[in-house]
């Protein structure tokens, strides 16, 4: 019994990020369905190629592949005129996913945004986390967040940005960006969270800036464990070795 009751507020404060809101982004990890799934080909056609991918880069088993934003589950919306959205498979040119099978390249074809028009429910302070790498150097993207407005539509004349940051990562690993308490929301507010490449080492803002494992949302979980999360697993390991003993 007195194990229990030094464990009950250790436990109490483990259990706390249940308490936490969820990711408001659909597809947030580039994993609403596999690239791989209708095969290899390199031309487009609709019959043979399901999930409707107009281009195909490399060869077999790793590729790159670039769909229309309007793909089922796509979820992601591009400002490129052409409208394509680039996903690449883990180990494609020798780059790995962070997490997963699949990750993105910000632009396709030419220099855009790559975004996504949510709702947030409730109001509160608001985080956002994401991982991101270079190509062939360091790349450089911006977060930009957008209010829009009581009319909920981008461009009504009563936006409001709420944050912009630039990150710049190298290409020899994925680096973990994670922002806390960004702003407070407005419950069901409607808001753009948007991703802009600055530059890239190539000096084709096409090439570059690869990111996966996007969150955004209110209170959200912290993406890696913290060392107070860490020593409280250390505390409870040594109660029960104690307690074996």
């Amino acid at each position: 019994m007195k194990f229990n009751h030094l464990l009950a507020p250790l436990l109490g404060v483990l259990l706390l990020p249940c308490a936490y809101g969820a990711n408001v982004l659909v597809n947030n990890n580039f994993e609403a369905f596999s690239i791989l799934s209708s095969g290899y080909n390199t031309a487009y056609n609709v019959t043979t190629n399901p999930n409707g991918y107009q281009q195909s880069f490399g060869t077999s088993p790793t590729v790159s592949r670039q769909y229309l934003e309007t793909t089922t589950g796509m979820g992601w919306l591009t400002t490129a005129a052409d409208n394509r959205i680039e996903i690449w498979q883990s180990g494609h040119t020798g780059v790995p996913s962070p997490q997963g099978a699949q990750f993105a390249e910000i632009n396709a074809t030419t220099s855009a945004t790559l975004y996504q028009d949510i709702t947030i429910d409730a109001a509160g302070l608001v985080d956002y986390s994401f991982r991101h790498r270079g190509r062939a150097g360091t790349d450089t993207l911006q977060v930009t967040i957008t209010y829009l407005g009581e009319d909920g539509v981008f461009g009504g004349g009563d936006d409001v940005q709420m944050d912009q940051k630039s990150f710049s990562t190298g290409n020899t690993a994925w680096v973990l960006y994670n922002e806390q308490d960004k702003f407070t929301s407005v419950a069901n507010g409607n808001y753009r969270f948007a991703y802009t490449a600055l530059a890239s080492a190539s000096s084709d803002l096409s090439l570059g800036n690869f990111i996966d494992d996007v969150n955004f949302g209110v209170a959200l979980p912290i993406p890696e464990p913290s060392i107070t999360l860490l020593g409280g697993l250390g505390l409870l390991g040594l109660f029960a070795r104690r307690r074996r003993a």
